[in-house]
């Protein structure tokens, strides 16, 4: 079965999402700040309603979203600033999006 995500009213297959984020990832590697209204759109809702773990909830919408080096340096990650304030990371873009459907339990 094709997961498929519905990200500002289009639909996208679990690999296009994918590749759009490490699309993404890699255009804000130099610049930090996602400052492009419509990634920062697909990333917020991405992020919000489709994150790799279904189990994590943000507890507040996102605000800001910018990429930063892996603690590494060999990678680089999504970092959100939420409206409270907190700033966390996401995580990297191949895990972007859910792998399989929560079980509603």
């Amino acid at each position: 079965m094709v997961l498929k995500f519905e990200i500002n009213d289009e639909i996208y297959s679990q690999k296009e999402a994918r590749a759009l984020c490490t699309l993404l990832l890699n255009k804000y590697k130099i610049s930090r700040i996602v400052n492009d209204l419509n990634d920062f759109l697909f990333l917020k809702e991405a992020f919000e309603r489709h994150h790799y773990n279904p189990l994590k909830k943000l507890p507040s919408p996102i605000k800001n979203i910018f990429v930063k080096p892996s603690s590494s340096g060999s990678n680089y990650q999504f970092w959100v600033v939420l409206a409270d304030g907190t700033k966390t990371h996401i995580g990297y873009s191949k895990k972007c999006f859910v792998t399989e459907k929560a079980n509603n339990t």
